[in-house]
C-alpha cells in the first residue's frame, strides 16, 4: 500500500509543479507585475527571477513525473520550493496585503488562509513522502496510470482549492438551491 501511496504523491507534486509553471508562463507579464508589486522590487528584477522559478518549477515538476532522477532528492528541492512559497504568503497575509499571486496562472484573485491552507497540505505530502523508506519496487503499467488517475484528480482539487470552499459554502447558504 505504501508504494502507491508514495507514487500517487510523487505523480502529484511533479503535476502540481508542473501546473505552476505553465500556469504562471500562460500570465508572465501578470505574473511579473504582480510579483514586483507584492515585493515591492523593481519590474526589471523580477523579469529576471520569474523565469529562473517557472524553470525550477518545471524542471522539478516535469523529473518528478517521469523519474529522471532520484524522487527523494527532487521532493527536497520541491520542499524548498514550497516553503519559500508558503513563507511569503504567510507573510502577506500577516501584512494583510491584497497580493494576486497567480499562482497557477488563475485571474487576479487575492491570497486568503485557503491558499495558505493549501501549500500546507502540499508540504505535508512532501512532508510523508520524505519520511517513508524509499522503497526500490516499481508499479505495473497500470498500477502506474492508476495511480496517475488519482494524482491527477488531487492536483485538480489543490489548485482549485479556494474556488472548491468558496462554491461548497455558497451551496451550504443555499444559493443554488433548486425549487
Amino acid at each position: 500500500m505504501t508504494i502507491y501511496l508514495l507514487e500517487i504523491i510523487r505523480l502529484f507534486i511533479g503535476f502540481v509543479l508542473v501546473a505552476g509553471a505553465l500556469g504562471k508562463y500562460s500570465v508572465f507579464d501578470q505574473f511579473v507585475t504582480g510579483t514586483a508589486e507584492a515585493l515591492g522590487v523593481s519590474l526589471k528584477a523580477v523579469k529576471f527571477v520569474a523565469p529562473i522559478v517557472i524553470l525550477c518549477e518545471a524542471a522539478i515538476g516535469g523529473s518528478l513525473v517521469f523519474k529522471l532522477i532520484s524522487p527523494y532528492l527532487l521532493m527536497w528541492a520541491a520542499l524548498t520550493l514550497f516553503v519559500i512559497f508558503t513563507g511569503l504568503i504567510i507573510y502577506w497575509l500577516m501584512q494583510n496585503a491584497v497580493i494576486s499571486c497567480h499562482c497557477f496562472g488563475e485571474a487576479p484573485q487575492p491570497l486568503t488562509f485557503w491558499d495558505l491552507l493549501r501549500n500546507i497540505l502540499l508540504l505535508v505530502s512532501i512532508g510523508y513522502f520524505l519520511l517513508q523508506p524509499q522503497a526500490v519496487a516499481e508499479l505495473d503499467t497500470i498500477s502506474l496510470l492508476l495511480a496517475g488517475g488519482v494524482a491527477m484528480i488531487l492536483t485538480l482539487v489543490i489548485i482549485n482549492f479556494s474556488q472548491l470552499v468558496v462554491m461548497k459554502n455558497t451551496f451550504s447558504e443555499g444559493a443554488y438551491r433548486v425549487e
